[in-house]
């Protein structure tokens, strides 16, 4: 990946990890907590993609971004292991708001995963101002 197509990559992630996030808080404005769940491990699934693109690295599914960010990130310990915790912990909210009839949705949770998807978001862009991308 040359150096511009990976800002470009970089780019268009993060605006659709910041579309995602914004989608989430009007959706926990109109107490829509299942969708706004949703919505959140996107943000957070771009932010990290985001991240990944920054190193040149391209994942093909939601597994890869994982495993590329645990191989590339976590492991050499320049993202913190709550960040893979939290991808993780979102995508498994995901999957039970979309197609658990049962799940409960708990506007707490949310709040707390939100602010974890925010927290998220700033560390990508500090380790993205660090090598050299304006987010």
């Amino acid at each position: 990946m040359t150096e511009r197509a990976r800002e470009k990559v970089v780019a268009d992630e993060l605006v659709l990890a910041e579309e995602a996030l914004r989608a989430a808080e009007t959706l926990q404005r109109a107490a829509l907590v299942r969708s706004a769940l949703s919505r959140v491990y996107f943000a957070a699934l771009h932010f990290s993609r985001a991240l990944l693109a920054s190193a040149g690295l391209e994942a093909k599914s939601h597994r890869g971004m994982k495993s590329l960010l645990w191989v590339n990130f976590v492991q050499p310990a320049k993202l913190e292991p709550e960040y893979q915790q939290l991808i993780a912990r979102l995508e498994t909210w995901r999957e039970e708001a979309d197609y658990s009839l049962g799940f409960v949705a708990d506007p707490t949770l949310l709040a707390t995963e939100m602010d974890a998807a925010r927290r998220l978001r700033a560390r990508v862009h500090e380790l993205l101002r660090a090598a050299g991308f304006t987010p």
